[in-house]
């Protein structure tokens, strides 16, 4: 998330201010990459793991950018979306061994 992240905001503002209309929408669009990339993983994978480096990428950077508000409103966004993918995702596996468990004992 974050190397992708530096890698747009480098492609699209290498002189730029972080208030730059081409900085904000390469950052965003570089967040919005990375977290679709998160929802994929943990929705195919399971990998919650993953996608909390994600979600903590994403945190740290609304911190970061907090001056920045679509920086900041789109990171915080972004990250509770894929929080509630991941709670969604350990509360499905942890239904179904609890279940394969009542099952197996009678």
């Amino acid at each position: 998330g974050a190397t992708l992240l530096n890698l747009l905001l480098v492609c699209g503002a290498t002189t730029a201010t972080e208030n730059d209309s081409g900085w904000v929408a390469f950052g965003v669009i570089g967040l919005v990459i990375a977290s679709a990339f998160g929802a994929f993983v943990v929705y195919k994978k399971e990998d919650v793991w993953y996608t909390g480096v994600n979600i903590w990428t994403l945190v740290a950077i609304a911190v970061r950018h907090k001056k920045n508000q679509v920086v900041l409103v789109s990171a915080v966004v972004l990250a509770s979306i894929l929080g509630l993918l991941c709670a969604l995702a350990l509360t499905k596996k942890v239904f179904f061994r609890v279940k394969a468990l009542i099952k197996a004992r009678g």
